[in-house]
């Protein structure tokens, strides 16, 4: 089971959590590298990598809207592919959002 977007408590206790492919993650520890429950396979990192334009940022929950994907392994697919350089992470405006680069 997978639910998205994140439930986030705002109350008692405010715990801020995804729930993924049967599993609970903190909110917190979403982006810790090193992770293998957070990693997606190079097949769908290509898919995700074949779908992005260097000319301008693109949402990862409009990308996985578009490939009929879960948000959560796009966004996750993306991150895999920021931190080896294949794709720019946007910041301020274009946070979550993801281009190629040249």
């Amino acid at each position: 089971m997978s639910l998205y977007p994140s439930y986030w408590r705002d109350t008692a206790c405010e715990s801020h959590f995804i729930i993924w492919n049967n599993n609970i993650y903190w909110c917190s520890g979403w982006e810790a590298e090193g992770s293998d429950s957070w990693s997606v396979s190079a097949e769908l990192e290509q898919t995700v990598l074949n779908n992005l334009s260097p000319d301008q940022f693109t949402k990862y929950y409009d990308l996985a809207d578009k490939l009929e994907l879960i948000p959560w392994e796009v966004l996750q697919a993306c991150r895999q592919l920021a931190r080896r350089g294949l794709v720019e992470a946007g910041e301020k405006e274009h946070y979550n959002e993801f281009r190629i680069v040249l």
